[in-house]
């Protein structure tokens, strides 16, 4: 009867542990499904894995135990990618400081060589492994070049010739100092173009001219900065055109009568080559610009003489036609479109 008891007592025993196992594993099924692995965050991650272990520990023989086991491999992998990305983008960023001397830049790509050391002998993925050593490789050499280069790298920083740096570059393509010399770069072609250009141009012309030269330069600096800088300044030069433009037109225009008066005179003179001409004046008022584009006839009384002896008079009623034209683009242009005789007296 107490064999009996005892066997009763096991199966009871062996049917709550199964039943809480069973528990155990569909809670953790249901949680798997809910969340993407590959989505978590490393904290997440984790938790899950001890969920996972406790079940393991607490259930060692559960018949689907297995999926369990693929899944944390799974979440194994994750968590090496994500913790390696992590390590990768920190040492990117180191690589993108200034660092004010060779000490400072010792100490972090020293510290991210060690980091990386500390991956390699924990982490399970080989591609990842194989990457973190090649790193290892181009820090070492960084470091090992830095004795050889730094009596060289005094000389260019206190340079202000972008020559000796790219010189120094190119020497030293992955020397720790190279993000300092890239800033020394940009602020030698900022001075030189603030030295070469002004922001306020006097015409469309020299307005072109400068936003050209601007995103020339565009492609010579490195840093985001400095490209915004002159981003900048080229929208506010831009914001100048309309009204550089108007102001063009209005210098324009009194080349425009000065031309309209000389275009007079010749016709005038053209018609009669034996006469001079004593005096060319504009009748009416000055005509003025309507939008970017206008077209002016204006009357000139021209008053001519002889040039044997002077004694023959003639006054010339002309017409005179002229063009301005004004392009946001391209600035002002003006023309003479046509001259005409109206009266022609000889006194």
């Amino acid at each position: 009867m107490k064999k009996l008891m005892a066997v009763l007592m096991a199966v009871i025993f062996l049917t709550a542990c199964n039943n809480e196992a069973k528990k155990s594993f569909e809670q953790l099924s249901v949680e798997i499904n809910q969340k993407k692995i590959d989505d978590l965050r490393l904290s997440s991650l984790e938790e899950l894995s001890n969920k996972i272990d406790y079940h393991l520990n607490h259930y060692p023989d559960y018949e689907k135990n297995l999926v369990l086991i693929d899944t944390k491999k799974q979440i194994s992998i994750v968590v090496d990618n994500l913790i390696y990305n992590q390590l990768i983008n920190r040492i990117n960023q180191a690589e993108n400081i200034a660092y004010p001397d060779y000490e400072s830049a010792i100490k972090s790509y020293t510290v991210f060589k060690d980091k990386l050391s500390q991956y390699v002998n924990n982490a399970t993925s080989e591609q990842n492994i194989q990457d973190a050593e090649n790193r290892i490789e181009e820090i070492s050499e960084q470091l090992n070049n830095i004795n050889s280069e730094q009596s060289d790298f005094y000389n260019v920083i206190n340079s202000d010739s972008v020559n000796d740096i790219e010189e120094f570059l190119n020497k030293y393509p992955h020397s720790v100092m190279r993000n300092a010399l890239y800033e020394k770069t940009d602020e030698i072609y900022y001075s030189e173009f603030l030295s070469d250009f002004s922001s306020s141009p006097s015409s469309i012309y020299r307005l072109n001219a400068y936003v050209k030269k601007a995103k020339a330069y565009l492609s010579k600096f490195r840093s985001i900065e400095a490209k915004t800088k002159i981003n900048e300044l080229i929208s506010e030069a831009e914001t100048q055109r309309r009204s550089i433009l108007e102001l063009e037109l209005q210098d324009k225009l009194q080349d425009l009568m000065e031309r309209m008066e000389g275009a007079a005179k010749n016709r005038a003179e053209s018609t009669h080559p034996t006469y001079v001409v004593e005096m060319c004046a504009a009748r009416g008022s000055n005509p003025e610009i309507i939008g970017y584009s206008s077209t002016f006839e204006r009357l000139y009384q021209v008053n001519m003489k002889g040039a044997f002896l002077g004694l023959d008079k003639r006054e010339m009623m002309i017409a005179v036609s002229g063009r301005i034209k004004g392009d946001l683009q391209n600035g002002a242009s003006i023309s003479i479109t046509g001259t005409r005789v109206d009266t022609d007296d000889k006194h």
